[in-house]
């Protein structure tokens, strides 16, 4: 045994120092895994570990297996599950249910971080596991195991290298809470005491939040997501401090896997709610930046989950039977592929081993190419870097020579692998044209007369503006197009236009049609540079109607719009309109029209309204604008009113007879009273069609007979006639 434990140390001393290939070996899914032992990397089909998401994986530095994890069991080199390798505190089901870190200055000692379902007590936990026990082949040490740090915790841990390059950082996520935990593993332990950091919003809160948690390549950047929120998170990291600052959230449809590309400028997403893949530019300064550079770079995925980036710097795709890959995604161009490795029958679920590719020598300035630059247009400038003997440099640009020319404004990272394997790292931001560019507004319009202040960004030594005038700022109150150019001495020239427009409120004419008699013409005058838009929907300069109301005209300029609007009152062809025939059953009767124009009457009248005293046809016509329309009623004697009043009512809601009425023709209106046979007054009431339902306040009255008191109008001028009698309320 002490020859083995010697064996086994001296291996991985030799393979520490030529060989990191700790990340070789990924075991995940439904019995799933891959090896990058091949190029381009195989299916692994040996695997016993079933899992819907977490998992992690550890290789010796030569790419030999040393064991895998789903966060509640631990299976060694040979698949076999340790002895004291089950009942950890993860979950199968936690989103990043464990991650695997070798303890500084240690060669045989590992740690096993998990970190059980969102809102279990069990929260984050780690042990330790002892590559010395079970033969060699491992074994949780029984009175390191599960050992509790936090709870409860969203399903979410990440480790990344300290800036030392020798400690680590451990990041959670407190559920429920606005607070990321970030705890330090160096050669003497788990210090206990995390550092933490406040993000100003409580983005998790709703019992279950799944998606991943990641740290930037170069450990300045921290992302993680909440899919069941539509949410996710992006800040800075210091990882000398393990403080998170500047962080910001902004709305990302299930959002689940996260993975920064190798230069860390750019952050994948994977949306699952329309099986896309995102892409973002990591570097921006704010969240509209960000925003805006998200492009998607792939979809019609059959499920896309979680990403990781690879020993061989690609990114990685879980996406159920297969895994699709980003090839090159530090480019313009990332090169995706769907259905990049066949998983031979297995299957990947969501998720993907749990660790952080962190091959990138520290501190940073291991590899300089320099400060931010500025250039003027048209120059150039000389990125190089002086290569060591076999070492190997790769820009973004896609070149591979230690120097390159750059005219264009851009982030420029190149990446230095060494003979050992290990690489270097550093980006530069070029931008063409003035440090400080000059902004005197966006292009507007104005309605009318205006008054309007152009000011130019202060700080410059000269102005010249096409006025004339070589102040800061200048007033300007007509249409035109306003242009500066100022010049700073420790800088290039800059410039900046602005167009301002004046539209006037259209006037609309209105003119008749005088041969169709029909429509009204409506127009205004053509400006060039305007369009048109009537409260009809169309956009010519004219149009015709038919209908009375009022109209609206837009004149829309491209940056401001006046309007106005006219109501028509009366049509080409005159609406006339006297009403049905009627009775004469008063002294006289008027005839009337309040239709505009002139008028004629078969009485030789020529006003809009007459009387008549007898029976007999009128007519009236109309005429405007050449155009003229007639109408005739016919008035005929009133008749004599008639009536019957029934002496039974049977209100039992069958819709025949339920109600007590004055039945008739020729009635004007009636007044009806009903008493019960104690002289109570249950109802008075008026109206043409008065009536009585049987109720009172709101209560059918019972079987009886009832009194009423009538007075009846009728159409005829004097007729009238006042009854009474009784009426029997049957149900």
């Amino acid at each position: 045994m002490r020859n083995l434990a010697i064996l086994i140390l001296t291996m991985l001393v030799v393979f520490n120092l030529k060989a990191q290939k700790e990340y070789n070996n990924w075991y995940f899914g439904n019995k799933a895994g891959i090896t990058f032992n091949t190029d381009p990397p195989s299916a692994l089909t040996n695997g016993k570990m079933y899992t819907n998401e977490g998992c992690a994986s550890i290789s010796t530095p030569d790419g030999r297996l040393l064991f895998y994890t789903d966060g509640v069991s631990v299976w060694d080199s040979t698949h076999i599950k340790m002895p004291n390798g089950i009942g950890l505190k993860g979950s199968f089901t936690s989103t990043q249910s464990a991650t695997i870190i070798q303890i500084p200055d240690s060669l045989h000692l590992f740690y096993i971080f998990t970190v059980a379902e969102a809102n279990n007590d069990d929260g984050l936990q780690y042990s330790e596991i002892n590559m010395k026990l079970n033969f060699g082949k491992g074994d949780i040490v029984n009175d390191r195991k599960n050992i509790k740090l936090k709870s409860p915790m969203c399903e979410k841990v990440c480790t990344v290298k300290n800036r030392n390059g020798k400690d680590y950082w451990v990041i959670s996520v407190k559920i429920n809470s606005d607070s990321i935990l970030a705890y330090r593993v160096s050669s003497l332990g788990v210090n206990l005491t995390p550092v933490v950091s406040k993000t100003g919003f409580g983005i998790f809160g709703r019992g279950k939040e799944i998606g991943y948690l990641k740290i930037s390549p170069n450990g300045k950047k921290i992302a993680y997501a909440n899919s069941m929120c539509d949410t996710l998170a992006i800040g800075n990291f210091d990882d000398s401090t393990g403080k998170v600052s500047n962080i910001w959230k902004l709305n990302c449809p299930q959002c689940y896997g996260i993975e920064f590309s190798p230069s860390s400028n750019y952050i994948y997403i994977t949306s699952s709610s329309n099986n896309i893949i995102l892409r973002y530019n990591a570097v921006t300064a704010n969240r509209f930046t960000f925003n805006i550079s998200k492009k998607n770079i792939a979809d019609s995925f059959t499920q896309p989950g979680a990403l990781q980036l690879g020993p061989d710097g690609k990114i990685y795709i879980s996406d159920f039977k297969y895994l699709s890959v980003i090839h090159d995604p530090d480019s313009t161009n990332c090169h995706p592929q769907k259905n990049y490795i066949n998983l031979d029958g297995t299957y990947c679920s969501w998720g993907l081993p749990n660790f952080f590719i962190n091959s990138f020598v520290r501190p940073d300035n291991k590899l300089n190419l320099g400060n931010d630059t500025n250039i003027c247009l048209g120059d150039s400038i000389n990125l190089t870097y002086n290569l060591e003997l076999e070492s190997k440099i790769k820009w973004n640009t896609g070149d591979t020579t230690n120097k390159i020319i750059v005219k264009k404004q851009g982030v420029y990272s190149t990446i230095v692998t060494a003979f050992n394997g290990n690489r270097q790292y550093d980006t530069i931001n070029i931008t063409v044209g003035p440090k400080f560019k000059v902004f005197i507004g966006n292009d507007t319009a104005f309605c009318g007369q205006f008054s309007h202040l152009i000011k130019a960004s202060s700080g410059f030594a000269k102005y010249n503006w096409n006025t004339g005038s070589t102040a800061m700022q200048i007033t300007v109150n007509s249409k035109g197009i306003y242009s500066v150019k100022v010049l700073d001495s420790n800088t290039c020239p800059s410039g900046d236009t602005i167009a301002i427009d004046q539209i006037k409120k259209p006037i609309i004419k209105l003119s008749y049609d005088s041969i169709n008699c029909k429509y009204v013409f409506l127009s205004t005058d053509t400006i060039k540079g305007l369009s048109y838009l009537w409260s009809t929907n169309e956009t010519t300069n004219n149009i015709k109607v038919d209908k009375k109301g009022w109209y609206s005209l837009k004149a829309i300029g491209p940056f401001c719009s006046n309007q106005d609007s006219i109501q028509v009152n009366q049509l080409s062809q005159p609406e006339v309109n006297l009403g049905l025939d009627t009775s004469l059953c008063n002294y006289e009767l008027q005839l009337s029209t309040k239709e505009q124009g002139s008028y004629l009457w078969n009485t030789s009248e020529t006003r809009p309204s007459i009387f008549v005293n007898e029976p007999g046809q009128f007519w009236l016509t109309v005429s405007r604008n050449n155009c003229s329309a007639s109408d005739t009623i016919n008035v005929k004697l009133c008749e004599d009113m008639l009536y019957y009043i029934p002496s039974v009512f049977t209100p039992n809601g069958d819709n025949t007879n339920d109600v007590f009425k004055v039945y008739g023709s020729n009635i004007l209106n009636v007044e009806l009273e009903i008493f019960n046979r104690w002289g109570e007054k249950l109802l008075e009431t008026s109206g043409k069609d008065a009536n009585w339902d049987g109720f009172y306040k709101n209560e059918l009255c019972m079987e009886s007979v009832y009194f009423y008191k009538v007075k009846i109008k009728g159409k005829k001028a004097g007729s009238v006639k006042y009854l009474k009698g009784t009426i029997t309320l049957l149900k």
